[in-house]
């Protein structure tokens, strides 16, 4: 798990946490979130159409109304940056997720 400058600043930015406490909510975000495949609906399609279009992404986690979008393997990921859900999405964010 490494943090990219870009995505520790996203963090502090658009979460609102200071910038020493992006690493713990990075963390947080993959113990606790919900990843690409255990979403469906407008937030599947969200998520496919904004976060997975570069060719880099390789997994996105919903976590907070934010989705962390992560390069790399399992187990060694990277935080790229975070996206704000949308906020007809966020309101409504249990529809959206597939619970096990």
């Amino acid at each position: 798990m490494k943090l990219t400058k870009h995505g520790s600043e996203r963090i502090s930015e658009r979460i609102g946490t200071p910038k020493k406490s992006s690493s713990r909510q990075f963390e947080l975000a993959l113990e606790r979130g919900y990843p690409h495949n255990r979403t469906k609906g407008n937030l599947h399609k969200w998520i496919t159409a904004t976060a997975l279009s570069t060719p880099r992404t390789t997994r996105c986690i919903i976590y907070n109304n934010h989705c962390f979008v992560t390069s790399g393997k399992k187990g060694e990921e990277v935080l790229v940056t975070v996206l704000k859900l949308p906020t007809n999405l966020a309101n409504k964010i249990e529809r959206y997720i597939i619970k096990e």
